[in-house]
Order: C-alpha cells, then sequence, then structure tokens
C-alpha cells in the first residue's frame, strides 16, 4: 500500500496544472473492464483513466470480500477514499497505476478527484454453473457511485448515479472427483485433495455385502455436504473437523445417493475376490445462500474392497 501511495502522489506531482487540452463531455468508461491493483480498482480508456482508491484506508480493508451477499455496502468519499478521473498525454497502460516506480511517460495532464460526501457503494454476488461434471462458482462485485463531484478546483464533473460496473473478484470449483471413502459412524465420507463430500445419515453406515442398488433418499435428516477448503486436507484425520479455512460448504436435501455394487471374479479361480462400489448421485440438487445447481446422475467415485 505504500508503494501505491507514493505512486499517486508523485503521479499527482507530475500533474498539468493546465486543462486547455481536455475537452469533457461525459466519464466514457461503460464497455472498459475493471482492473484491480491491490487497494485500487479502476478502468482505462485510450488517455483516460477511472480510478477508485483505497490504499490509506484506515482499517486496512478495500471491498469487503466476507460482506453479505447481495446488501449494499457504503463507503463515504473522504481525503483517503478517492475516486478520481484523470486524462494522460498517452494511452495508459497497467504500469502507469501499479508500478512501484511510475514510468516517466505518459504523464498527467489533468486530474479530478472526488468531493468529500460522495459514496462508493458495491453489492456483493455471486453466481453457479455447473458443465463438464463441475461446479463453477464466481464471486463479483457491482460497484457504483452516489452523489459523485469530481473536482480539480477550477471545474466539477457531477453524477448523482454513476455505475462503474462488475469485476470478479474469485473463482472457486468443485470438481466432484474422489478417491476414497471413510466410513464415521453415522456419515460416509469422499475426500480428495481440498475437497470432501459427506453423507450424513441417520443411522451408522455400512457397505452393501452383495451385487446391487442401494440408494438413500435425501432430506433434511438425511443430506449431502460438499466442503471445499483453503489448501489440502489429505493428511487430515477424515472422520474430525479440518483444521483448514472453510471456502464453500453447499447442501442437498433433495434426490438420491446411490451406491451400485458388483462382484469383481477372478479370472483363474472363478472365485469372487472382492466387492467394487461406484458412487452416483442422482437428481441431486445443492444450494447455499439462495443459490443452487442440479446434478441429473453422476458418478463420484468407486473403491473396491477385497472379500
Amino acid at each position: 500500500m505504500k508503494k501505491i501511495g507514493f505512486l499517486l502522489s508523485a503521479l499527482a506531482f507530475f500533474s498539468s496544472c493546465d486543462d486547455g487540452d481536455l475537452v469533457f463531455d461525459e466519464l466514457n468508461f461503460s464497455n472498459k473492464e475493471i482492473q484491480t491493483c491491490q487497494s485500487l480498482y479502476y478502468k482505462i480508456n485510450g488517455k483516460e483513466l477511472l480510478l477508485v482508491n483505497l490504499s490509506n484506508n484506515s482499517n486496512g480493508i478495500v471491498l469487503d470480500e466476507n460482506a453479505p451477499l447481495n446488501q449494499v455496502q457504503s463507503i463515504a468519499t473522504n481525503s483517503t477514499n478517492q475516486i478520481i478521473y484523470r486524462t494522460y498525454s498517452d494511452n495508459v497502460s497497467p504500469s502507469t497505476i501499479c508500478s512501484a516506480i511510475p514510468p516517466a511517460q505518459p504523464v498527467v495532464v489533468s486530474e479530478y478527484i472526488s468531493n468529500p460526501g460522495g459514496l462508493i457503494q458495491y453489492i456483493r454476488r455471486s453466481n453457479v454453473g455447473f458443465s463438464n461434471n463441475k461446479a463453477t462458482i464466481n464471486y463479483n462485485f457491482t460497484i457504483n457511485f452516489n452523489n459523485l463531484t469530481l473536482s480539480n478546483d477550477i471545474s466539477e464533473i457531477k453524477y448523482e448515479n454513476y455505475s462503474f460496473g462488475t469485476i470478479v473478484y474469485r473463482s472457486n470449483m468443485l470438481n466432484f472427483q474422489f478417491t476414497n471413502f471413510s466410513v464415521c459412524m453415522d456419515q460416509l465420507i469422499s475426500a480428495d485433495s481440498d475437497e470432501e463430500l459427506i453423507l450424513q445419515l441417520t443411522s451408522p453406515f455400512s457397505f452393501p455385502n452383495q451385487s446391487g442398488e442401494v440408494s438413500y433418499a435425501l432430506s433434511s435428516n438425511q443430506f449431502i455436504l460438499y466442503h471445499l477448503y483453503e489448501g489440502s486436507i489429505v493428511n487430515q484425520d477424515a472422520c474430525s473437523p479440518k483444521n483448514n479455512v472453510l471456502k464453500e460448504q453447499w447442501m442437498a436435501t433433495q434426490g438420491e445417493y446411490v451406491i451400485r455394487t458388483t462382484e469383481v471374479v477372478n479370472a483363474v479361480t472363478q472365485n469372487v475376490d472382492a466387492l467394487k462400489h461406484e458412487v452416483f448421485l442422482r437428481n441431486v440438487t445443492f444450494v447455499k445462500e439462495g443459490l443452487s445447481f442440479h446434478i441429473s446422475e453422476l458418478k463420484i467415485q468407486e473403491q473396491t474392497q477385497p472379500i
């Protein structure tokens, strides 16, 4: 943050006080994507820059990634939380904004800084899609400005409402591929890498001991939890709570958890040496915070147990 503060100060130092080259109609960034650099959120349009600077925020929070979904959060513009509009002598690039040592070119031709009393408002949203046997969850911020006045002490740019845009700040993926089972009393737990799937039952679990298909109908008392963690959980006790930060928790109370068991016959002796258990999710709907995705049928795991 110190680097960014230095950069902004340095750019301001090189700013020209002559606005003679600026012909302003309106802020024209609607089709430009939001980019980030630590605590800066910005858009570039050729020689123009529109930037939200939160680098001096006293509590260290930029846009809160833990804010409640779909609720408006507000940050007041002041001497540290600023919206800045600039024009440059030439086209702007991310290195112009984010370099610890700013390049010599381009230089700032004009700069407008937000007056106190405006609002930087944002809403944290998420969406989920299921394809290729994987669920992808995207988290984004939609940012708007309210009661915005940008000033260069000579003239002003005013907007009652201005839509800055939407930026995806994190994507998580649920892979639905597991390599082992753990029986934990009334739970059957599948885990791999940073993910686990828990079948919560109303009675102790045991694998089928003969060929056939066993189906567990999901309900509010018999359900599936899908966990995605920060970092690997492979070396942790499967039946104990994990030490890692939990990134995602999805729950399914509709559909079926299916175990299909077949005999494995020894080709030489013709004896049944093992039972192969294949796990399927059938017509399962996972939900989280008002979002959902549906799986018609998906094989997620298989394991062979010697007899």
